[in-house]
């Protein structure tokens, strides 16, 4: 996917498309968002530890 059809968080984007009588139909899109989550939530919160705390528990999930 080029860099024009990728949303602007992804880093890495795939569609999965089908073609069917209808015309073509997009039925997943992937989109590997790095760390811009991560990213703008530090950058918001003005947390400076928030991304290392985040990479320490990287087999926990927490949900707030």
């Amino acid at each position: 996917m080029g860099n024009k059809e990728k949303a602007f968080y992804a880093e890495v984007a795939f569609d999965f498309e089908v073609e069917t009588t209808i015309g073509w139909l997009e039925l997943v899109a992937c989109n590997y968002r790095s760390d811009y989550d991560l990213t703008s939530h530090a950058n918001m919160s003005k947390e400076k530890n928030f991304k290392l705390w985040i990479m320490m528990k990287k087999f926990y999930h927490t949900y707030f």
